[in-house]
């Protein structure tokens, strides 16, 4: 049942954006009168039409996931990853507990100096070790982490998919300059944009210390 649930979150989170892009670029070109024109269309043929959009969304959904893998090592380029701030004690809001225990307990697995602050590339090794340490936790610890794996991965995926929709949207003006009029929509894109955006860099934290916390549950236990 477990495996079941997690397919079909996996499938979720290339569906739903998929669904998104290709709705919103059809609502932002069309105007009432085409899409009023398309409906009909697809009236008497809805099996066969829906057959094809259900492949069309997965396959946008599929290409949205791997944009949203780019965009994200590109923002982690420039900006500090969540596990560094987590151990190097940086984030604001959201804290990694019992951080001293966890940093010890990986830099013994690792055989590296646990005197912070960390860098990049320390931190990131940290972050891979307690990655793999993770698998060995127990289901409800790795339940949890998956739990926030998919929920960050499907806001990253949605403010990508808003994100395309948008560049859909410049591109067809650009080459209907002309008839450009501003659609209020464009807006919801960009306010919905800056939402998922910020959700998905908010559970990237969350996701980054359920990982630390799963790796480290044989520790973290001994100390209750």
């Amino acid at each position: 049942m477990d495996n079941m649930n997690f397919r079909i979150q996996d499938l979720t989170k290339t569906l739903i954006p998929g669904i998104v892009v290709f709705f919103l670029s059809f609502l932002l070109i069309l105007s009432e009168k085409q899409f009023t024109y398309l409906s009909l269309l697809t009236k008497d043929t809805m099996a066969i039409w829906l057959i094809i959009f259900l492949a069309t969304v997965y396959t946008c959904g599929f290409f949205i996931d791997l944009c949203g893998s780019f965009f994200e090592r590109i923002y982690y380029h420039y900006r500090e990853e969540p596990a560094m701030k987590l151990l190097n004690d940086k984030s604001r809001r959201i804290k990694l507990s019992s951080s001293a225990i966890i940093i010890d307990y990986i830099c013994d697995i690792l055989r590296v100096s646990s005197q912070s602050p960390f860098q990049k590339e320390p931190a990131i090794k940290m972050f891979k070790c307690a990655n793999v340490y993770k698998d060995y936790a127990t289901n409800n610890a790795k339940e949890r982490v998956l739990e926030y794996y998919y929920s960050m991965i499907l806001s990253r995926n949605l403010s990508t998919s808003l994100l395309i929709s948008f560049l859909v949207y410049l591109i067809f003006f650009l080459f209907n300059i002309s008839k450009w009029t501003f659609n209020p929509y464009s807006l919801f894109i960009i306010l919905a944009f800056l939402l998922f955006g910020y959700r998905w860099t908010t559970l990237a934290y969350y996701y980054s210390r359920q990982v630390f916390y799963a790796a480290c549950e044989p520790v973290l236990k001994r100390q209750l």
